[in-house]
């Protein structure tokens, strides 16, 4: 019996085989209708088409190379043996249970999905089974790996690895050194591992790579971090890592109870991430959502939603860790260079993304929900953040510096952030970092624009804007900003440029803010800190104070049809040409 029908061209001849497949011409349609053997090394004429019947199988051991062989088999049959591999060119999309995958959430299917991804093309996994796989799937260029909504792919207990990688995430792919011990035969992790630079070259990036539907579920309390390997040699908690791509694709997929890092990218030129959603099990520290590293340029991050117990999003292309060193060794200084060459982090630039609606699940709070991290040697330009909802615990956006002395920014927009911060019950100066906060005073921007948004100042959060670094030019727009009954402000204004000894806005434009309009309470300061210069038009603001530039020397205030209610204009020292007059 037939599998199905097949269109032969008129070059075409159909074979019946009798038992053995052999004496195969070009261009044939050869009917599998029973187990059939096959001679190792079979090589296939060119434009063959296997068809399997209901009953038709292949049996043997060893590999079988077609060229451009097509293969007509129903999804959910078993055509080949174990012992089979494929090799050469195929024309097919393929199914792992051709390769005997069960989805039953018992049966190791590792093997039969990489038989799959190994040929490349559409990989096809359907219905709302479960895949369990023991070790890290590997994908390469040209691969389309396809999953249903309803089907999942779980990580078996104590496999203690990625689900997903491309063959160039490993860490020792882009670094230099690495620290002496890490040979030392005391760690047995260590002993079979080359670790000279030139055994670990980085080859061409992998193109054209697309994951979709499907649920994958890292069954992170069973796989837990093998911290006594120190960094990259161990499973430190990564659910995918795509490295050295170009050409990514992961949409319409949920990323369930990752360790740590639910997606981590380095190397990766454009891609689009779209229509994710995260959760866990349980939470568990630096659980980031979407991450990337140094060298992302020309992507897209839509549709983010879920919660992470880290940073929804992080492009982290200065990222450094201090990691756990074994007894007896002494840890070099923090900034020498140890930290950051060894460990699993790519440093570089990160350069025209687009971050757009990021969504913490209605009735959770998410811990933040979008980092960047500059590096000095690599400034990270042209990122837009465009939509952010929901209730998160320390803020919506983390602009930071770790421990270079400069970690410049080119570019940064906001737009349209309908989000608020709760906070923690405790009163710590951590819980009460800004709505978008710049964590030290190491940061500095080119140009940083705000456009849309509302925010309500409470008493276990902070304030709309932190500014402890550099901003060069501030152009910030359309946002309504409230205070809501007992809040505390602690001195600190909704634009506050303090706390570093380079804190300064050097020119800022802001038009149509509300400060406090409709407010239970308003502001004691409003605008606090160390600004050079402002053009202000079109804004409410209601607060004790304005302006409060004590301490910051000459300030330039150009302020055209605003309405100030308040006690006090401008505290401090400031030029100011004004079309209007403060009120009560």
């Amino acid at each position: 019996m037939k599998a199905m029908n097949v269109k032969k061209t008129r070059q075409q001849k159909k074979v019946r085989t009798t038992g053995r497949l052999d004496n195969i011409r070009a261009g044939q349609v050869v009917e599998i209708n029973c187990a059939m053997e096959f001679t190792a090394g079979l090589e296939l004429p060119p434009g063959v088409t296997l068809a399997f019947g209901a009953r038709g199988r292949l049996e043997g051991e060893g590999a079988i190379s077609g060229s451009n062989t097509r293969i007509v088999a129903d999804e959910h049959a078993c055509i080949f043996s174990d012992e089979i591999t494929l090799a050469g060119t195929w024309n097919a999309h393929f199914s792992p249970q051709w390769f005997g995958a069960v989805y039953d959430g018992a049966t190791d299917c590792t093997a039969a999905i990489q038989k799959c991804l190994d040929r490349r093309g559409e990989v096809r996994l359907r219905g709302n089974g479960t895949a369990l796989i023991s070790s890290a799937l590997v994908i390469c260029s040209g691969t389309w790996l396809n999953l249903d909504p309803g089907f999942t792919i779980r990580l078996a207990d104590n496999a203690c690895c990625a689900m997903l990688r491309t063959p160039w995430a490993d860490q020792r792919y882009f670094s230099g050194s690495f620290p002496g011990f890490v040979a030392d035969p005391a760690f047995p992790g260590f002993r079979s591992k080359d670790d000279s630079p030139a055994s670990w070259k980085l080859g061409a990036a992998e193109v054209n790579i697309k994951v979709t539907g499907g649920i994958w579920d890292a069954n992170g309390a069973r796989n837990p971090k093998q911290v006594h390997l120190w960094g990259s040699f161990g499973y430190w908690g990564v659910l995918m890592q795509i490295v050295n791509a170009d050409g990514f694709t992961l949409r319409d997929t949920r990323l369930f109870d990752a360790n740590t890092y639910f997606f981590e990218a380095a190397k990766l030129a454009n891609f689009c991430i779209e229509n994710i959603h995260m959760d866990m099990r349980e939470l568990r520290p630096n659980q980031d959502g979407i991450h990337l590293e140094g060298e992302c340029y020309n992507g897209v991050i839509r549709n983010i939603s879920g919660r992470t117990w880290d940073d929804m999003v992080a492009l982290n292309g200065g990222d450094s860790w201090y990691p756990k060193y074994p007894p007896g060794v002494t840890p070099p200084p923090r900034g020498q260079g140890t930290n950051i060459l060894w460990i699993p982090f790519l440093q570089g630039g990160i350069k025209h993304i687009l971050i757009k609606d990021i969504h913490v699940s209605e009735g959770m709070a998410g811990y933040r929900a979008v980092r960047l991290l500059s590096t000095g040697a690599h400034k990270m330009d042209e990122i837009t953040i465009d939509g952010i909802y929901g209730l998160y615990t320390v803020n919506a956006i983390l602009i930071s510096a770790h421990y270079e002395d400069l970690a410049p920014y080119g570019t940064i927009i906001i737009r349209n952030l309908a989000c608020e911060v709760a906070g923690t019950p405790e009163t710590a100066e951590y819980t009460r970092q800004g709505l978008i906060h710049l964590e030290n005073e190491h940061v500095s921007i080119d140009n940083l624009i705000i456009d849309g948004g509302s925010y309500t100042r409470t008493a276990a959060n902070g304030q709309f804007f932190k500014c402890p670094g550099t901003v060069k030019r501030l152009f910030a727009g359309n946002l309504n900003i409230t205070v809501a009954k007992g809040a505390a402000f602690f001195g600190r204004g909704a634009f506050n440029c303090t706390g570093g000894s380079r804190a300064l806005v050097q020119e800022a434009y802001l038009s149509n803010i509300s400060i406090n309009r409709g407010g239970e309470e308003r502001y004691d300061v409003a605008f606090q800190g160390r600004w050079r210069r402002i053009k202000m038009a079109n804004c409410l603001v209601e607060a004790d104070v304005v302006f409060d530039f004590s301490g910051c020397g000459e300030a330039s205030l150009l302020e055209t049809n605003n309405e100030f209610i308040c006690r006090e204009l401008a505290r401090g020292s400031a030029a100011r040409s004004s079309s209007a007059q403060p009120g009560q």
